[in-house]
């Protein structure tokens, strides 16, 4: 018996305790499962997510750092930051989180589990630079006892992912798995359990099993760079697609995620399964889950049924009934400890349906509106215990209704006539034809075939009987349906023979009579291939061959006539010419043609540049001619064609000098006719002397000459490029400054056209000794002009946004001249509302405002005592809030 949950739960994966560990022992942290996925945050910044699933029972930790080696397509370790790096990354801190469970009380004989997830987040930032990207995390070793892989406690695992990096026009997120693998599973029960994925970038998912990875070793459990690796070794007769048997094997759905399969060993098994995304057809990332989990026994209560319910599979029957109300019988609960157990029947589709229990809730009787296959389960509990069994009865209702078919007229002329059962009911595998044709034997009246065919000896009306059975058992028959076979209907084309040339379009017209009035008409010529749009009773054709040409016309859906026309194609006359020929102006050429196949005549384009009309006359052409000679028989003419190209003298249409500054490269620009191969002088500075326009960077005023030719003819001509000298000038070296306070900028320029930009917080920009005061820091630009040159320099003013007020903490106003008054310094204050000094009394005896407020030690003009006295300082700062500063002062005499 299986153990599963009620009806509300149907599957036989024990959700709620997803990802426990197997059932034997486990030995303390080994890794049971894992997977990297990340997301494309912004430019070149991903976050990345390594999972891994461990066995908790024990005293080793969770590795803290984990390390993720990062590397190119050509091998080498790149860092988080995008540089290069010598090993793996180091992931400290993983968020740590128990696996509570819930273990179901059909489960028997479980040991203590404990299974924790670590999750380690990480940020990388890519170079800018394409390419694939492999991240991969390495660990060693399995859990023993394994029972599909060899050697399990030496083989280690290897999690990696490749992120396509600005390859594909954009940068992708992974998909993610929707839900942790479910590693317990009970023992001859079949599997159905949702591996699917989510793509945020909404890429198409393909899913397949795939080999785990072996990585590590007993030697270096944890490396701090992952190294190579190679795949699990399967022991027989597991495999990559059977890797944990039974029948059916365990197997996914390519397009859904859907994992099934009927385990029926005991064990521990070790599976891979990865999910493919695709983005307009291409495939840009696999993402790969490696997990083990436990095949355990299971203990429930039971349910059979008889009567007419067949089963088909584990607690799964199946019905056949020609009605639309079937009632159970014999149906039978029990349960391994003997108690009592109830049961309650559910129907898949509830609005379609009525159960009626009349008394017996063993024994329903269950009705429906329409024929269909439908589905109601059975669940039987035990009280006060979620232990549960479920039976499932397909109910299969297809009584035969409105019983019909359809018949198709063949060509006009044969009354074959072809008969498809068409009731909207499928399913049937029975069929019995009775062609209601007196004129026939009896065997030849009859079929029982699907879709038979029958010929008619004449047209006129016949009575058509059927019979059918589907393949549950149910019958319906359906007597003397009247068909109608009607009159022939002819087509006919103009001509049976027809004459074209090769290459030539002719006109084929179909003619028909004998449609009835008001009949639907549809016209095809065949072979459709020679026929832009072949519907209609006149079209054009080119034929390349002798053809015969098939005009149909179908009436009313269901008469088809032909007729048929051949097309002889006559070949023309084969004219061959010379190949096209190059000559210099004035000069001349004899063309050579010959004809072959039957001709009358011959002519020549342009004769009056020919010295004959011939087949090899002398050409003079004033400029580039095509010649063409046609020839022609009776019916036929072709033509054929040459090119004589006339070489005209080099002719240089503009050139002129130009200016550059120092430093500066320049284009060679010049404009020539009939020019092909040219050679500048000197070569000094240019790029490439034998270019139509090259490009030179030459150090002081140069003459070049430039030597253009083509197959007939040369000219040359000069070009000077004039260098003039940059101006000089300097912005001066970095400053610093406080905020509100200018600074002089001290310039040069060798040239009086210069000036300051931008000009924010400059006083004048057109002078080169200007004071700034920025609010920001600013990069200032000096440019200057001689006319021909162009010159920038800058300057960065940096500005020191620091808010404070400075005070001394003692004074001596004893006359001296030295610290005679107490004052303060301010920097970003923008007013100063009260400066006030009180005694130790807290008596007020000078107040103030302003920056350049001092006290100097007086009160209504007398001096104070020498003493501690408490200052006080009420402003605001530059962006407009109060600042208060207060502290003491000691007067020294």
């Amino acid at each position: 018996m299986k153990c599963q949950f009620t009806w509300k739960q149907p599957f036989i994966i024990l959700f709620n305790i997803l990802l426990l560990v197997c059932s034997m022992q486990l030995k303390a942290g080994h890794i049971v499962g894992g997977q990297i996925s990340y997301t494309y945050q912004s430019f070149n910044n991903y976050e990345v997510i390594l999972q891994l699933y461990r066995d908790c029972n024990g005293s080793e930790a969770s590795d803290n750092p984990a390390y993720v080696t990062i590397r190119n397509e050509a091998g080498f370790i790149i860092n988080p930051n995008g540089s290069f790096g010598s090993g793996g990354a180091p992931i400290y801190n993983p968020v740590i989180a128990p696996i509570e469970t819930e273990v179901d009380p059909c489960f028997s004989d479980l040991p203590d589990i404990c299974l924790e997830q670590n999750t380690y987040t990480f940020d990388i930032t890519l170079p800018q630079a394409a390419g694939i990207y492999t991240l991969t995390f390495q660990r060693c070793c399995r859990n023993a006892n394994i029972t599909n892989i060899f050697e399990p406690e030496n083989t280690g695992t290897t999690f990696e992912i490749e992120i396509p990096h600005n390859t594909l026009g954009f940068n992708n997120t992974s998909a993610v798995f929707n839900n942790p693998p479910a590693p317990i599973i009970c023992l001859n029960t079949p599997v159905a359990y949702d591996h699917s994925a989510y793509d945020a970038d909404g890429d198409s998912l393909v899913y397949s099993f795939y080999t785990p990875f072996d990585g590590a070793s007993t030697a270096i459990p944890y490396p701090t760079t992952a190294g190579p690796y190679g795949n699990i070794d399967w022991v027989a007769p597991y495999s990559e697609n059977d890797p944990i048997g039974g029948s059916p094997p365990l197997s996914i759905d390519p397009q859904t995620g859907l994992l099934t399969g009927d385990p029926e060993d005991f064990g521990r098994y070790v599976a891979g399964v990865q999910v493919t995304e695709y983005r307009d057809g291409q495939a840009i990332c696999v993402v790969r889950r490696d997990f083990q989990f436990n095949i355990t026994d299971c203990e429930s209560v039971g349910i059979t049924t008889g009567g007419g319910a067949v089963l088909i599979g584990p607690n799964e029957y199946q019905v056949n009934e020609c009605d639309f109300s079937y009632g159970f019988e014999e149906t039978n609960l029990f349960s391994i400890n003997d108690q009592n157990v109830s049961l309650e029947w559910i129907l898949s589709e509830p609005d379609e349906g009525v159960i009626n229990y009349e008394g017996d809730s063993l024994n329903p009787v269950v009705t429906y509106t329409d024929v269909g296959t439908y589905e109601m389960i059975g669940v039987a509990t035990i009280p006060n215990n979620s232990c549960a069994d479920t039976v499932t009865i397909i109910l299969n209702m297809y009584p035969i209704l409105d019983l019909n078919f359809d018949y198709e007229l063949g060509d006009c002329g044969d009354f074959t006539v072809t008969f498809a059962e068409s009731t909207d009911n499928p399913l049937y595998n029975e069929w019995s034809w009775n062609f209601g044709d007196p004129n026939v034997s009896p065997l030849a009246n009859t079929s029982n075939n699907e879709n038979p065919s029958h010929t008619y000896s004449a047209p006129g009306t016949y009575f058509v009987s059927l019979s059918v059975g589907n393949e549950f058992g149910c019958e319906a028959s359906l007597a003397d349906y009247p068909i109608v076979i009607p009159e022939a209907i002819q087509t006919s084309v103009e001509s049976s023979h027809l004459e074209i040339c090769s290459g030539d379009t002719i006109t084929l017209t179909g003619n028909y009579q004998g449609v009835p009035l008001g009949e639907s008409i549809e016209f095809m010529w065949e072979p459709t291939n020679q026929f832009p749009n072949s519907d209609g009773p006149i079209q054009l054709v080119t034929p390349q061959e002798d053809t015969w040409y098939v005009f149909s016309m179908e009436v009313g859906g269901d008469c088809i006539t032909r007729d048929s026309v051949f097309v002889e194609v006559l070949q023309r006359p084969v004219v061959t010419l010379s190949e096209d020929v190059d000559i210099c102006e004035g000069a001349s050429t004899q063309l050579e043609a010959s004809i072959t196949g039957d001709y009358d005549a011959f002519l020549w384009s342009h004769v009056n540049t020919l010295s004959a009309n011939s087949l090899n006359p002398i050409a003079t052409p004033p400029d580039t001619l095509i010649y063409i000679l046609q020839a022609s028989n009776e019916i036929c003419f072709t033509r054929d064609s040459m090119t004589v190209s006339v070489i005209h003298p080099v002719e240089i249409l503009a050139n002129e000098d130009v200016i550059i500054c120092e430093g500066d490269s320049i284009r060679l620009d010049i404009e020539v006719l009939n020019g092909e191969n040219y050679v500048w002088s000197p070569t000094d500075g240019i790029n490439n002397p034998y270019s139509v326009k090259p490009t030179t960077a030459p150090n002081e005023t140069t003459t070049y000459t430039v030597t253009i030719s083509n197959d007939c003819f040369i000219s040359t001509d000069d070009m000077i490029v004039f260098v003039d000298e940059k101006p000089i000038i300097e912005a001066g070296e970095d400053l610093t400054t406080p905020i509100l306070d200018p600074i002089p900028l001290e310039g040069f320029s060798s040239v009086p056209d210069a000036f300051w930009s931008p000009p924010f917080g400059l006083f004048n920009p057109n002078d080169l000794n200007t004071l700034a005061n920025p609010d920001v820091h600013t990069t200032y630009y000096l440019e200057a002009n001689n006319g021909v040159c162009n010159v920038i320099d800058s300057v960065t003013v940096f500005v020191d946004k620091s808010i404070f007020i400075k005070v001394v903490t003692a004074f001596t106003p004893n006359g001296d001249g030295l610290h005679d008054s107490f004052g303060f310094k301010a920097q970003g204050i923008t007013f100063v509302e009260a400066f006030a000094i009180y005694n130790r009394w807290g008596e007020e005896i000078f107040r103030d405002s302003g920056f350049n407020a001092r006290w100097d030690g007086t009160f209504k003009n007398q001096s104070q005592p020498m003493g501690t006295y408490i200052y006080y300082i009420q402003a605001e700062d530059i962006e407009g809030n109060p600042f208060v500063k207060q502290g003491n002062v000691t007067l020294i005499r």
